[in-house]
């Protein structure tokens, strides 16, 4: 019998896949809550309990707590440890959960662009050449008025843009991405500022996910325009304020 195993393989692929953002990713997150919760809060109560005993044990047995009190220190020492990478490990589940709560967010709504923007960066640090080899600065304005339309195609949108900086920084010696926002004549403001190889002057015509997510931007009222003179690109896009969508 032939049997063509390369499309059967990208047959079955493709299926497991297609169920990673509405089934698999969810259900992951669930299973590994509730062990973080636990671990979490018995190192907690761990912590609480040895502090209850180790002033116990000053009080009645001072002598005792004298003699094995460097050991009590590094036990506390070792309970901190754990507690600050249960802390560590915590915020990389929130960050991942935030992410994929937005790719669930379908429907217009008004949202803080920097607020998504924010975890859109936490998230894009699981590209470990994007966490450890470029320099960032983020400059982020909490206080920017909102902005309407899905969250889900705004973080489709903001990850593709990420994504195109990193592949253009890729091999560089001198990797630095800078990101801000702003509200400048009635519209939000953002500003992509990366390094990259000269590719064109403004009005260069953007292409593959860049292009996208700009024109899936601009069915939102967003306008953009990308300047890239010589060793850097500057996206900059504008986007209307969530009231005068209404």
């Amino acid at each position: 019998m032939d049997v063509n195993r390369d499309e059967i393989r990208a047959t079955l692929r493709a299926e497991f896949i297609s169920t990673f953002l509405d089934e698999l990713i969810p259900g992951i997150l669930h299973n590994f809550a509730n062990p973080l919760n636990g671990i979490m809060g018995r190192a907690r109560l761990l912590e609480r309990r040895l502090g209850a005993h180790v002033e116990r044990m000053m009080t009645e047995h001072p002598e005792v707590a004298q003699q094995v009190s460097q050991d009590y220190q590094k036990i506390i020492k070792d309970i901190n440890t754990i507690n600050l990478e249960a802390d560590k490990f915590y915020d990389m589940f929130r960050h991942t959960a935030e992410k994929f709560h937005s790719l669930e967010a379908t429907g217009s709504t008004g949202f803080n662009l920097s607020r998504l923007l924010e975890t859109e960066m936490r998230f894009a640090d699981f590209y470990l050449d994007f966490k450890h080899e470029v320099i960032k600065e983020i400059v982020l304005d909490e206080n920017v008025p909102d902005i309407g339309g899905d969250v889900a195609d705004y973080s489709l949108c903001l990850s593709a843009i990420i994504r195109h900086a990193m592949e253009a920084m890729k091999g560089r010696a001198d990797q630095r991405f800078y990101v801000s926002t702003g509200c400048r004549d009635g519209r939000v403001l953002l500003v992509i500022r990366f390094t990259a190889e000269a590719r064109g002057q403004r009005g260069e015509k953007p292409v593959g996910g860049l292009a996208s997510a700009l024109t899936l931007l601009e069915s939102y009222g967003a306008r953009w325009e990308m300047d890239s003179p010589g060793e850097t690109s500057t996206l900059t896009i504008r986007i209307p304020l969530l009231k005068e969508r209404d």
